[in-house]
């Protein structure tokens, strides 16, 4: 079940960011949108700002969604073959496109859900949509912590969301 953070009721009538941090909190280094949803929390976010966790993203997205978003940040680690600690950060349309296809509704991912939320309810999509990823080493290890590179790069991913949110604030007010 998706956790949202207990002050992230969005209301339609203001303009928000919505930032989805995904991750499973139990397998190493998939935990670090986990990690960086807590981190995010208690760094002082703006209150237009608000934040979700989804453990595993996907269709459940829809849900929260009420059409007050003007922007989404989604924050989530990463396997693009760079340096572990690496941040990516990219428009949603730039990111590249994974090598297979979902074959049912369990294997619907947030790429999905942003091709299909403008055909199924129109009035809750925005095209502000951006990813900031940290580059994982471990995805395998069930009850591992963050490996050494990723658990230092979130302190900086933090301040990334934070300058991220600064420019949409600029351009979506």
């Amino acid at each position: 079940m998706p956790r949202m953070h207990e002050n992230s009721m969005i209301t339609p009538e203001r303009s928000t960011i919505l930032i989805v941090c995904i991750g499973n909190d139990i397998v190493a280094d998939d935990a670090v949108g986990y990690h960086l949803y807590h981190a995010l929390n208690a760094s002082g976010l703006p209150p237009d700002v608000k934040t979700l966790y989804l453990a595993v993203g996907g269709i459940n997205l829809l849900n929260h969604l009420d059409g007050s978003e003007q922007a989404i940040i989604v924050v989530d680690a990463v396997k693009f073959g760079n340096k572990p600690g690496t941040i990516v950060k990219s428009q949603w349309n730039s990111l590249p496109l994974p090598l297979h296809s979902p074959v049912s509704i369990h294997g619907i991912g947030l790429r999905e859900v942003f091709e299909i939320v403008p055909v199924l309810y129109p009035g809750k999509y925005t095209d502000n949509i951006f990813f900031i990823g940290i580059e994982g080493a471990e995805f395998n290890q069930c009850g591992a912590g963050l490996s050494p590179d990723v658990a230092n790069a979130v302190e900086k991913a933090i301040l990334i969301i934070h300058e991220t949110i600064e420019l949409l604030q600029e351009v979506i007010q």
